[in-house]
């Protein structure tokens, strides 16, 4: 009996770590230069990265990155914007939290804007080809 429980909790184990794994590919493979490039080419959308993104695996899935943003087609620019993208390993929703010190439309600027939400990324974006389409 105890030689079963062992074996099954090192199956447990070894699950839990090959899940943890391809988490953890999955998110160092992400080419954030090639989103940058594709928005810009795309959707007219310029991001200058202010700092280099952070991307935890563990006890939750955490990705910030920081940016300035511009689209001139639309006259939308914000300054100083803070993404923060947070999910459980074992959930499919998880949070995103937009903030950014300065948000300019047309002439229109406001200050501190903070906005939350729930995001599907891993099944969304991973599952229609990287698709920013698919995005939220």
């Amino acid at each position: 009996m105890i030689n079963l429980l062992k074996i099954i909790s090192l199956f447990i184990f070894f699950l839990f770590l090959i899940y943890v794994l391809i988490i953890y590919f999955f998110l160092n493979n992400i080419n954030e230069d090639e989103i940058i490039f594709n928005l810009k080419n795309n959707q007219n959308i310029n991001l200058t990265k202010n700092k280099e993104t952070q991307i935890e695996i563990f006890p939750k899935i955490n990705i910030i990155a920081n940016y300035n943003f511009n689209n001139l087609k639309n006259n939308f620019i914000a300054n100083n914007l803070n993404i923060k993208y947070t999910q459980s390993l074992f959930s499919t929703i998880g949070q995103l939290n937009l903030n950014t010190n300065n948000f300019i439309i047309n002439n229109l600027s406001f200050n501190e804007i903070i906005i939350n939400g729930k995001i599907n990324f891993l099944r969304n974006y991973y599952l229609n080809n990287y698709d920013l389409n698919y995005l939220f």
